[in-house]
């Protein structure tokens, strides 16, 4: 793992530990977490991340290359806080360790 992903991984870590009410409620818990997306390493050159709609809900496809088959990956949660981007890097990992894009 790259210093950039732990400390990313560490301040998510702690940031979850805090309560929203210490944060000033889920509006600033959510700008706080926007700020720490500039610290989520880039995709890698070797996969690709597309904007795609499912029924009308957006979602994003992680691809890497010569991958052939699919997996549909559902993040569980209501997004309180974070984003697509902040959990891309879940994805990817996945994506590489299976050689299957992930949608």
């Amino acid at each position: 793992m790259s210093l950039r992903a732990y400390l990313l991984r560490a301040s998510l870590h702690l940031l979850a530990k805090r309560s929203t009410r210490s944060l000033g409620g889920v509006a600033e818990w959510r700008r706080s977490s926007a700020r720490a997306e500039r610290f989520i390493p880039r995709v890698p050159r070797d996969f690709n991340v597309s904007p795609v709609h499912a029924g009308g809900v957006k979602a994003e496809m992680v691809s890497c290359q010569g991958s052939e088959r699919d997996i549909l990956y559902l993040h569980g949660g209501g997004y309180v806080v974070g984003s697509a981007f902040s959990r891309s890097h879940l994805a990817i990992g996945e994506s590489r360790a299976c050689a299957r894009a992930m949608h």
